[in-house]
């Protein structure tokens, strides 16, 4: 059975006509695939975080804004995992120009549910998630961005970052959906804390990833006698990450993740890609394809540099001193 949305997208679909070349003067519609958010209307604007901040931004720069030249429809899986594949169906019922999402999984999803409508992907290792033929020519519908590291290499960057941040941490958390821990996300994180002598804890969150399994996560760390939190690099990390830094503030816990936003909001580190730059980057991908380019000719851009984000503030209130080395190394300090 069609859900609500879907058939509210499919109607806005049938009043306006199909593109037919440039000639029709109908506005393109961007179909955005969210993993977590439980508003995709208040969650997926330009104000919301830095990556939608470049997206939105760049769009309107090279002449598509919504509501005066761009359709935005947005979907969201509200932190079911097993719901990508039937709201991929229905995202793709909706015949969009282009569709985005900002990880591999829900790509993979929505290329099992089309093999036409262009797919915009960001997300770390996409030739291996089986979404491309290569980086240079994807030769399917899906193109994008991709860090320029293998599936689980940042957040693994980031636990030797903690280690070197806070010495005395030797009992870890790995907080992430359960679908990571024996994945290619989880297996290079663990490799890491057993060359580096330290305790990786599976702090595992159930399905549907919304704040009642932070909570459950967090209240178990007390008794696991956890020293700091690896927050991994998960799109429901990312969506629900003031709500992580509140739960972690309260436990009086430190933490890194690869999402500067986190950083700003209060947890402790970050160590990752630029967001708003990758968002900049979706968005002419996005405009490519709008323009008629196929994304099976289009090569994925890899993102190769890493910032890392050190919040003091954050450090002054949990009574740690970041050792001068680390503050050296740091491309912004949070003070």
């Amino acid at each position: 059975m069609i859900g609500r949305r879907a058939l509210a997208a499919m109607l806005a679909a049938l009043a306006v006509p199909r593109m037919a070349g440039a000639q029709t003067g109908r506005l393109p519609r961007l179909a955005i695939f969210a993993m977590t958010t439980t508003s995709p209307e208040a969650d997926i604007t330009e104000n919301a975080s830095r990556n939608f901040s470049g997206l939105f931004s760049e769009l309107r720069r090279l002449g598509y804004e919504e509501g005066r030249t761009l359709i935005v429809e947005r979907w969201s899986a509200r932190g079911e995992i097993q719901r990508y594949p039937a709201l991929a169906r229905d995202v793709a019922g909706t015949k969009p120009d282009v569709i985005v999402t900002f990880s591999p999984l829900p790509a993979q999803a929505l290329q099992a549910a089309t093999a036409t409508i262009p797919i915009v992907v960001s997300g770390s290792s996409l030739v291996q998630a089986g979404l491309a033929d290569s980086l240079s020519r994807p030769g399917r519908n899906v193109t994008g961005v991709s860090a320029a590291f293998g599936a689980g290499e940042i957040d693994s960057k980031g636990l030797e970052l903690l280690r070197e941040a806070i010495p005395a941490a030797t009992r870890i958390a790995y907080l992430a959906p359960h679908a990571y821990w024996d994945s290619v996300y989880g297996r290079p994180v663990r490799e890491a804390a057993s060359r580096l002598g330290v305790t990786l804890i599976a702090t595992l969150l159930d399905d549907p990833v919304q704040p009642p399994a932070y909570r459950r996560a967090f209240a178990t760390m007390p008794d696991l006698r956890i020293d700091t939190v690896l927050v991994a690099g998960s799109p429901e990390n990312f969506f629900h990450r003031q709500f992580i830094v509140e739960l972690a503030t309260a436990s009086r816990l430190p933490t890194i993740n690869s999402f500067r936003d986190i950083a700003e909001v209060g947890g402790l580190m970050s160590y990752g890609i630029d967001t708003r730059e990758q968002g900049r980057l979706i968005a002419g991908y996005i405009v490519r394809v709008l323009r008629g380019e196929k994304p099976a000719d289009m090569p994925i851009r890899l993102m190769d540099r890493l910032e890392l984000v050190i919040n003091l503030k954050t450090a002054k209130a949990l009574g740690l001193t970041i050792p001068p080395a680390i503050l050296a190394r740091a491309d912004e300090v949070i003070e």
